[in-house]
């Protein structure tokens, strides 16, 4: 195998672990909304179904993520997507603890995200992909003349 499939298969893997820690938050915040709530310093919901949507549609993004491990290289414009979604996400979540005087917990999950994006970009330049040229193409390979 060589150092290029190698790449391509720890971007799937990291892809992959996305999808997981996703679907785990996703179960929690559907499953035990009040103590996720508490955790996250909020007050407890009064209506916990509005609370599960939430956790409902934190688990969409990992179905793509799944895709994508599937076939890297073939599904490399999701890889892309997902290092802006995750990096927006994280620097929100950042930006939002420490100028908006939110609880911590928030401030873990910013950072996860960051995390996930920071080894998303590094393995997906070591697999000799173009971060702007892919995102902007959507994937596609430039037309042939």
């Amino acid at each position: 195998m060589s150092q290029l499939e190698r790449n391509l298969k720890i971007l799937g893997i990291t892809m992959l672990l996305g999808a997981l820690f996703d679907w785990t938050t996703a179960a929690l915040i559907m499953f035990l909304p009040g103590p996720v709530a508490v955790f996250l310093g909020m007050p407890s919901p009064s209506d916990p179904m509005i609370f599960r949507l939430c956790g409902l549609l934190l688990a969409i993004p990992g179905l793509f993520y799944v895709m994508a491990f599937v076939d890297t290289k073939r599904n490399v414009a999701i890889v892309a997507a997902t290092i802006v979604g995750r990096a927006g996400l994280g620097v929100f979540f950042v930006v939002y603890v420490l100028f908006l005087a939110v609880p911590r917990p928030w401030l873990v999950i910013g950072l996860i995200n960051l995390g996930f994006a920071a080894v998303h970009l590094i393995f997906f330049k070591m697999s000799d992909f173009d971060f702007w040229p892919i995102l902007r193409r959507a994937g596609n390979p430039p037309l042939q003349r």
